[in-house]
């Protein structure tokens, strides 16, 4: 297996990758907290970034998102001991990219 693994924050995690009808149904203001937002989190992580790029264009690696929302670019890239819980690097080999966005 080859993977993509995509580190960040609440963009890398999928937040606000909502199709259409979620943004029309919420009048374009989906600002859902603590918890409210659980009905969405399928749609964050079909459309994140991460697998959006293995989806649609880098078909022959598979998508590891380690984005998490509220945590910001420095704990993000912590999360990479998570990977090892999903990716066996004996075997395997994965390519990291870290989504970092300065106006935090």
């Amino acid at each position: 297996m080859k993977a993509i693994i995509g580190l960040g924050c609440s963009w890398t995690q999928g937040e606000g990758a909502y199709p259409e009808e979620i943004w029309k149904q919420y009048s374009g203001k989906v600002n859902l907290r603590m918890g409210h937002d659980t009905h969405l989190r399928e749609y964050e992580e079909k459309n994140s970034w991460v697998n959006v790029i293995t989806r649609d264009y880098l078909t022959e690696y598979t998508p590891v998102n380690l984005g998490v929302r509220g945590i910001g670019n420095r704990a993000a890239v912590k999360e990479l001991y998570f990977a090892d819980s999903k990716i066996n690097w004996k075997t395997n080999s994965g390519t990291i990219i870290l989504f970092y966005r300065d106006w935090e």
